[in-house]
């Protein structure tokens, strides 16, 4: 009977077009395996894995960790390699049990970026008998651990502040650890052993969490743009001195980049958004074309009354960022383009500073305090000698599956109108509940 009925729903749909996206979203499975399907032997191959140093097998013996099958890497110098879509701008999380068998001798367990030049997070079962997560570059011992215990690790990214949370056992034991060495994307995780007892994997699955809320967004590029005063294009005002659409030398990226400059007043440029009131992130590209005039950059209030965070290209060379009413140079810079990314917590009245991904100034406090929203950009400028500006992008709070709503005809919420849901439609297809039919089951 379902077969039939499920012969008529095909029938009906057999006429529609079905388009699918190849993008990744909040929720969507990145990569999923628990080596069940895979060939007992050689690992190197199969799935897309990857063994640049002997050995990585599919173990389909007494340690295999749930099921008859896990990955065993082993042999002194191991290293065994998944690539997946590379992931930036999100977070993911990352799951996976492992059991190391012995707890004298070290595996390390990375997530990288496709190249592997780059390290996200990095975790080790270290010879000391101690579970290490790396904060940068410092190791923290965050628990012992023993041979032949099964743990579950879940790694919760953000790829975009280049941070990560570490849970063993669902228990928290890093929260909010730095990057190794900072990468803005992540497609590759690593697995190396260091002798060999062998360690074993199952259960892997990486899967993105959410998204950040992309407020606003600009290259400064025509025909959103024309070269000229800025003023009144696409919601930028000028309050006082200039800002220009410009081309030509000087230009960051594309084909045109804003400039700001002192002319006849400071410079003081903005651009309004929706005010928020828990997180706010200010991203962008700026070269300051000399070393010894200042330009500064405000995420302020909706009412542009209140300042939350500022950052100065300073006269003297550093740049800045205050804490509270209290100047503080982070660094040196020369006359050349940086990536500079504010990322505000509103509700803590705090932010973090980053300079070519790498953090510079960690839970500064709000320049004022009475500051509970951000709504404005402002980008000051003190000579006549401009400071360029490009790729800006205003982003809001992570956003996941079910913040836009269902589709009605998403009947099991997964943010997708698919298969399954059709799946669902099939198997009560023709069946009913009304009462005053005879033929409802």
């Amino acid at each position: 009977m379902k077969m039939k009925k499920f012969v008529v729903l095909l029938t009906v749909l057999s006429g529609m077009v079905f388009l699918v996206s190849p993008a990744v979203y909040a929720g969507t499975t990145i990569y999923q395996t628990d080596f069940e399907s895979f060939t007992a032997g050689d690992v190197n191959g199969q799935d897309g894995w990857v063994v640049t140093a002997p050995a990585g097998d599919i173990n389909d013996g007494p340690w295999a960790i749930n099921g008859t099958k896990s990955l065993m890497v082993y042999t002194s110098g191991a290293d065994v390699r998944k690539s997946f879509t590379p992931q930036s701008g999100i977070t993911i999380t990352v799951e996976y049990s492992i059991d190391t068998s012995v707890n004298n001798k070290t595996v390390r367990l990375d997530l990288m970026n496709s190249a592997g030049t780059h390290t996200g997070p990095r975790v080790e079962f270290k010879d000391t008998g101690n579970i290490v997560a790396y904060d940068s570059t410092t190791g923290t011992a965050v628990g012992a651990y023993s041979g032949h215990i099964v743990y579950n690790v879940r790694l919760e990214v953000d790829i975009f502040n280049q941070t990560y949370d570490l849970y063993v056992d669902d228990v928290l034991k890093a929260d909010n650890f730095a990057f190794y060495n900072g990468t803005s994307s992540l497609g590759l995780f690593r697995i190396q052993r260091y002798t060999t007892s062998p360690v074993y994997i199952d259960d892997l699955s990486i899967t993105s969490s959410a998204v950040y809320d992309t407020l606003y967004t600009t290259g400064f590029e025509s025909p959103t743009f024309t070269t000229g005063t800025v003023a009144g294009q696409d919601g930028w005002t000028i309050t006082a001195g200039a800002g220009d659409i410009f081309t030509g030398t000087g230009v960051i990226a594309g084909a045109q980049s804003l400039k700001v400059y002192y002319s006849g007043a400071n410079a003081d440029v903005r651009k309004s958004f929706a005010s928020q009131t828990t997180t706010a992130t200010l991203a962008f590209k700026t070269t300051a074309l000399n070393t010894n005039r200042t330009s500064q950059f405000d995420l302020l209030n909706a009412t542009t009354t209140r300042t939350a965070a500022r950052v100065l290209f300073n006269g003297t060379g550093y740049i800045t960022a205050y804490n509270g009413t209290t100047a503080t140079d982070l660094m040196t810079y020369a006359a050349q383009t940086y990536d500079i990314r504010i990322v505000a917590d509103i509700a803590a009245k705090t932010y973090d500073v980053y300079v070519d991904n790498v953090l510079k100034a960690n839970d500064y406090a709000f320049y004022d305090n009475l500051a509970t929203d951000i709504g404005t950009v402002r980008i000051m400028r003190y000579t006549s000698v401009a400071v360029n500006v490009d790729d800006l992008t205003i982003y809001g709070g992570l956003i996941g599956c079910g913040d836009w709503g269902y589709l009605p005809a998403d009947l099991n919420e997964d943010c997708y109108v698919d298969f399954i849901d059709f799946g669902s439609v099939a198997d009560g297809w023709l069946n009913c509940t009304q009462p005053s039919d005879s033929n409802c089951l």
